[in-house]
């Protein structure tokens, strides 16, 4: 993929007669060791999830619609990261909000924590020779979490100090 910005329309097909199709994004694209540091969408799903993605190292990722999840099922996440230089590492943290978007009426900052699990931080490294893209995912438990809405957040911080963030919602069911 060149660098710069591109526009992606998604749609899934179920069957002959029925589909969804997903709304249009955008993704910034940084050329390699070009100074910025880019991270693509935030994969949400559960270990049972029926819908896939394939992710860019071949691996199908679960993903659940709307960020839906079992409790019992427990949690996985997945973003790829573009800027990183050959060998160079980044942090990466998950983060967690109650969302009371709707009980704290608008302007309510949310309030975001480390996940409650030591799996919620890590480490990626783009691979020399492995092409501009690496890959991070996560399994983990949702035993610490009260059913209900909640935010996510994946940051990655390089050693230079660049950081990126992308965010998502997820429902945590009973049981």
């Amino acid at each position: 993929v060149r660098p710069g910005r591109l526009t992606i329309q998604a749609a899934v097909q179920y069957g002959e007669r029925a589909g969804t199709a997903f709304g249009v994004d955008t993704v910034v694209v940084p050329a390699p060791m070009g100074g910025t540091l880019a991270m693509g969408s935030l994969l949400i799903g559960s270990r049972r999830g029926r819908l896939t993605v394939r992710f860019g190292d071949g691996q199908d990722v679960p993903v659940s619609p709307g960020g839906v999840v079992q409790r019992s099922d427990g949690l996985e996440l997945a973003v790829e990261l573009f800027g990183l230089g050959p060998s160079d590492v980044a942090t990466v943290q998950v983060l967690v909000a109650p969302d009371n978007a709707y009980d704290s009426g608008i302007g309510a900052l949310p309030q975001w924590k480390p996940f409650p699990e030591r799996r919620g931080e890590g480490r990626v490294t783009r691979v020399a020779g492995g092409g501009a893209i690496a890959r991070w995912r996560t399994s983990l438990p949702l035993t610490k979490l009260k059913p209900g809405s909640w935010l996510l957040a994946v940051v990655a911080t390089d050693a230079s100090g660049r950081e990126v963030r992308q965010e998502g919602r997820m429902e945590v069911l009973m049981p």
